[in-house]
């Protein structure tokens, strides 16, 4: 139960952070909101990952440790200025 938990803990980590503005973000947080209510309601073992959460997991594994580099957010908050300056004109 604990690895299923930490997988969608991750994907939604990974989602929030680098994938904002995917085109296709809702279609995983549909599946994960979907393993959330097997985990809720349903026998532990019998839940299912689903095939497009698997996917992108080693890109989660890979990409959320970068988070905490002090590169990455300077990067960030600026390309996020950026985009705000220019949809805000």
């Amino acid at each position: 139960m604990d690895e299923k938990i930490q997988i969608k803990e991750k994907i939604t980590k990974c989602l929030d952070i680098y994938c904002r503005n995917a085109c296709d973000k809702y279609l995983y947080l549909n599946c994960l909101s979907e393993m959330d209510i097997q985990l809720k309601s349903g026998i532990i073992r019998s839940i299912l990952i689903p095939n497009e959460i698997k996917i992108l997991l080693p890109l989660a594994n890979r990409l959320n440790p970068l988070e905490k580099f002090y590169a990455w957010k300077t990067y960030l908050e600026e390309n996020r200025k950026c985009k705000s300056f220019f949809f805000s004109n």
